[in-house]
């Protein structure tokens, strides 16, 4: 819905007593003067928006004199007596430009202007809100109206594309585990590089849970000018999450119902079982020439006309277990108004989220338990904005989401592990409502290994729940002290509280199994049973922690001659953690200060001084708190008097920043400057006892060696950005481009001989990392006759290097990782396969496998020209698979009642590896093989000139000189994705008096809907590996939004 579409279902039909209410306010607030000024007159108009409809409750105030006002009424319509015909009229509404006319020169109809800057120009930032127009630091924000774009079921995936330096991976598609990674400009540590999550001015553990129906506005702070004030917390950027709230008007009472299809966005193709026996039969020929073929003529027969199905299945085991349609449904209901006393927003909403695991065939099995995959989430929040004095305002924000997360006994990594080390002729699954699990007198039990079917891996795996309630609670009071000590000042305090609940169980339980056996007179199929049901079998317990936090604030905003503009704000903050699996079970606390002082000079010159002053206590007492200043200038340009007026250059300002901010997210590890505990072991003598039960024992020794210097990551930072409005504000363009190096990174020590006998060395805080990069972000807006539409873009860069990581010398310098990025991979490189007898002939010494090299194979090349293929040619290969580009396109048009908007997604310079089961070949002898398999090399295909991707086959599997690591299966997975799109209608007003409602609106949406992309089999972002992963979902969605 586009912000018109927002300000006139809002406006318009309200009921004839809501003019009449806003007249009598409009008259206690603007009283007509009872003493006329010299020829009064008696002005009379219309207010339309451009579509020409009405505006209710437009303000019309006399400049000279601001107690003389009124408002429009429901027609639009307004009459005001101004004091002269001279005299100026302002009209203002929110979301619009504001006008003004002489009195004597009103016209009848007056046509308001949308502004589309109005509703972004306050940007939520650490401890407090800034002018869009006066931030001279790098933020990035979305509105939450945004976010309900996308039909998923967290906030990072609606989120990815949207935001220009933000990186957004989604690893897969289980329902309750989809959240995205998060990456903000880039990695700039080699240890916890997630961004700091603030969720109503409170660190958080995750935003994931929440209702993007709750959310205002999210906000990403990405340079030390922004991110100073949450010191050793905030070097990996930041990110605000602003929840709705109340607001002065009638309630409104909006519902939004959303049903969902899901489907995997790639589904991989292997090999069906004729094809891997055939494939299986060359393998074993090239490794033995002469040899006999594994499957006889008469298997593969059997194979490829399925007269056998029972003995001689010829199935597709992932497309068994992996269905292709799932469905969720989302519902929102919530109201949203108030008075000058009391404002609220209240939200009730609910999901449900099915999986995408086939287990049609189980339900035959009476299982007593469901192993498909689900999530189900209650969210409710109550925010109340309390006026309880003219000077004391008061704020409650209550947030509650429940959870319940139902999957099969085993995760989802050992499913897909357990389905993949298996060939395509398992068992086959359920026949005749039961379970089989083998045969007798297996014909093929001398060839093959027969496995597992997705039937027995889901149906003997149980079943296990989890059941979460979260709980936030943020108390807040603010004093204006104008009336007390000075205009401006202001003091605030707020108290949060977070609890966390978590009952886990699992549930196993034997179930009956069968094998089959052929009578070798009449040719049917007995079955025999193997195991017996058994009762279900119970683990679990639970998890509870919560966390406390306290700030305290004063602040000050004020305005001298109209021109110098000086703010500060001094805070104190403290947080507690309570949470019995932490190490020693001891809380973890922090706490600090933090201050900002702002000045600007006739809205051109900027400047800004923030610090943040803070400690945690798992450092040493000498090393717990440190300090981090940041300072940023900004010039406002298009602000000079000499500049000139014109329709192409409307704003323009420069900014840069410098400052410093730590990181502490250490891990798990705690305490890291005590000694470790002691631990005891065997030996030739006595030491004594230990325990309560006087153990004796005859060696100890320290577990670790304490560092009484560790301490936090410090990160320095620059950034540098240009802010521009260009065409009569038609298009915005902001720029930045920054540079960081983070010292102190603790790392372990790598470089003590292992003839000391230390193999523990205490971390140190001794690693260094450069990160540098850049960002753009364009809009265009523009109206043409009845059709609104935009277009824009954002685009990311960043890219960084180790300066140093404790390693030892290694004889060549790429072997080592210094000097690379992180996450570098690295492998053999590789020149193509052997295709000549001669190539084989006067290759060099392979080290590994025997030296056995047939044509077909890889060619790796000798990096350093000993004349042998060993670690010394391993070197750095590609990128990491993280990218070091991402970008988002977004467009979209309104007409009439008609809206339509599409996000496009992407990311590049980025690499994986596919080797294992989704890359090799028989992999462990009997795996899964993709279909690309069939693209091998052979002699014939290759004297035919036919198309080859893959080396000859071996039935080796891992122990082959192709499947070491190299290059070869190393791929580019770079992507362009449509990552959303929707259309939707909104009913005339007309249409919906009869039916009181407001709005009505219905939609259709979609989520990850096509890819391009050179991968192919795997999405992605989620191909790194062995495809032991739960695969990623594409959705199709229809939904309705009415308001009443």
């Amino acid at each position: 819905m586009t912000k018109k579409k927002l300000f006139r279902k809002k406006q318009k039909n309200r009921h004839c007593l809501l003019y009449v209410f806003l007249l009598l306010i409009c008259g206690i607030i603007f009283p007509i003067q009872a003493e006329a000024q010299s020829q009064p007159i008696k002005v009379k108009s219309t207010v339309v928006d451009a579509n020409g409809e009405p505006l209710i409750g437009v303000a019309i105030v006399e400049k000279s004199n601001k107690s003389n006002g009124t408002i429009s009424d429901f027609d639009g319509t307004f009459t005001l007596l101004a004091s002269s015909p001279s005299s100026i009229l302002v009209i203002t509404y929110i979301g619009f430009k504001s006008q003004e006319y002489p009195a004597n020169k009103m016209p009848e109809r007056i046509i308001m202007a949308e502004d589309l800057q109005s509703l972004e120009e306050v940007v939520v930032i650490g401890y407090g809100t800034q002018k869009k127009e006066t931030v001279v630091g790098a933020v990035a924000s979305v509105s939450g109206k945004e976010l309900l774009k996308a039909p998923v079921a967290n906030v990072s995936n609606a989120l990815a594309g949207r935001l220009p330096g933000v990186t957004f991976i989604q690893r897969g598609g289980e329902p309750g585990y989809d959240q995205a990674t998060i990456k903000i400009r880039g990695m700039g540590t080699m240890n916890d590089s997630s961004p700091l999550i603030i969720v109503d001015g409170v660190e958080r553990s995750s935003m994931e849970g929440i209702d993007m129906n709750e959310i205002e506005s999210v906000n990403v702070l990405k340079d030390a000018a922004m991110t100073a004030v949450y010191g050793i917390r905030g070097a990996n950027g930041v990110i605000i999450l602003t929840t709705k709230v109340g607001t002065e008007s009638k309630p409104t009472v909006s519902l939004s119902i959303n049903t969902s299809v899901q489907t995997p966005t790639v589904m991989p193709k292997f090999l069906n079982s004729y094809d891997y026996a055939v494939l299986k039969n060359e393998a074993y020929l090239n490794d033995n020439p002469g040899g006999k073929s594994i499957f006889s003529e008469t298997d593969l027969q059997k194979f490829k006309d399925g007269s056998d199905p029972i003995l001689y299945p010829n199935t597709e085991t992932y497309k068994n277990l992996v269905k292709d349609i799932s469905l969720m449904h989302q519902i929102n209901a919530n109201v949203r108004g108030g008075t000058k006393l009391v404002r609220y927003f209240v939200s009730l909403g609910y999901l449900n989220q099915d999986g995408q695991y086939d287990v049609s065939d189980l339900k035959s099995l009476n299982l007593g338990f469901d192993p498909n995959p689900n999530y189900q989430r209650y969210n409710l929040r109550s925010n109340f904005d309390i006026q309880m004095t003219k000077d004391l305002s008061a704020s409650i924000k209550l947030g509650n989401q429940i959870g319940k997360e139902h999957f099969p006994g085993t995760s989802a990594y050992n499913v897909f592990f357990n389905l993949l080390k298996n060939p395509p002729m398992v068992s086959p699954g359920v026949v005749d409502g039961k379970l089989v699990t083998g045969y007798i007198n297996d014909p093929l039990s001398a060839v093959v290994g027969r496995g597992f079917s997705s039937a027995s891996i889901l149906g003997g795996s149980g079943y296990a729940e989890n059941l979460t309630n979260t709980f936030n609670m943020n108390v807040s009071m603010k004093y204006d002290l104008g009336n007390l000590i000075t205009k401006g000042l202001s003091v605030r305090a707020m108290y949060a509280y977070d609890h966390y609940y978590k009952k886990y169980e699992t549930r196993s339980k034997a179930v009956d199994t069968y094998s089959i056996l052929k009578d070798p007179d009449t040719g049917e199929n007995r079955f025999i049973q193997t195991a017996n049901e058994g009762a279900f079998g119970y683990s679990g317990g639970t998890d509870v922690n919560r966390a406390e936090y306290f700030e305290s604030a004063l602040e000050y905003d004020q305005t001298f001659n109209k021109v110098h503009r000086v703010g500060g704000l001094f805070l104190y903050n403290q947080r507690k953690v309570y949470n019995p699996s932490l190490i020693y079970s001891v809380p973890a606390g922090m706490q600090g200060i933090v201050g900002r002082a702002t000045y600007s000079y006739a809205n051109r010159y900027l400047g800004e001084v923030s610090m943040g002053y803070n400690g945690s206590e798992n450092f040493p007492e000498n090393k717990r708190y440190g300090f981090f200043p940041a300072v940023s200038l900004g010039w406002i340009l298009s602000e000079e008097s000499f500049f000139p007026k014109n329709d192409y250059v409307n704003y323009i300002k420069f900014r840069g920043s410098y400052g410093e901010t730590g990181n502490d997210k250490l891990g798990s590890n705690r305490f890291l400057y005590l000694l470790g505990a002691y631990e005891y072991g065997t030996g030739s003598y006595m030491f004594g006892t230990t325990g309560l039960d006087k153990q004796k024992y005859t060696s100890a020794w320290e577990g670790k060696l304490g560092n009484s210097e560790v301490t936090w990551e410090r990160a320095v930072k620059y950034n540098y950005g240009i802010d521009l409005y260009l065409f009569k504000n038609k298009l915005s363009v902001n720029a930045d481009y920054f540079t960081e190096n983070r010292d102190d990174i603790l790392i372990d020590r790598q470089t003590v001989p292992a003839f000391t006998g230390i193999t523990s060395l205490p971390a140190a805080n001794i690693g260094r990392v450069k990160n540098h990069g850049y960002e753009i972000d364009l809009k265009w807006r523009d109206k043409v006759n009845n059709i609104e539409y935009w277009f824009g873009g954002n685009f990311s860069y960043s890219r960084n290097k180790i300066l140093h990581k404790e390693e030892a010398m290694k004889k060549y310098p790429w072997l080592m990782q210094t000097g690379f990025p992180i996450g570098q991979q690295y492998a053999y490189r590789s020149d193509g396969l052997y295709n000549y007898k001669e190539d084989v002939y006067n290759r060099p010494f392979y080290s590994f496998y025997g030296n056995k090299v047939q044509q077909g194979d890889i060619k790796y090349i000798d990096i350093n020209g000993d004349g042998i293929i060993d670690s010394n040619d391993v070197v750095p290969v590609g990128y990491s698979e993280y990218p070091e580009v991402s970008f988002g396109i977004n467009m979209g048009l309104t007409w009439k009642n008609f809206d339509l908007s599409i996000l496009l997604q992407g990311a590049d310079n980025l690499m994986v590896f596919q080797t294992g089961e989704i890359g090799y070949a028989f992999f462990n002898d009997w795996a899964m093989t993709l279909e690309e398999h069939k693209n091998r090399w052979t002699q014939e295909r290759f004297d035919n000139g036919e198309m080859i991707t893959m080396p000859r086959l071996s039935n080796m599997g891992n122990s082959s000189p192709n499947s070491e690591g190299s290059d070869f299966w190393l791929h580019n997975a770079r992507y362009l994705r449509l990552k959303n799109i929707e259309i939707g209608y909104t009913f005339p007003k007309a249409m919906l008096k009869k039916l009181y409602l407001k709005s009505l609106r219905v939609y259709a949406n979609g989520n990850n809907l096509y890819t391009w992309t050179p991968l192919k089999n795997y999405d992605p972002e989620t191909a790194n590996g062995r495809g032991f992963i739960y695969p990623q979902m594409a959705v199709f969605n229809l939904g309705l939004n009415l308001t009443f």
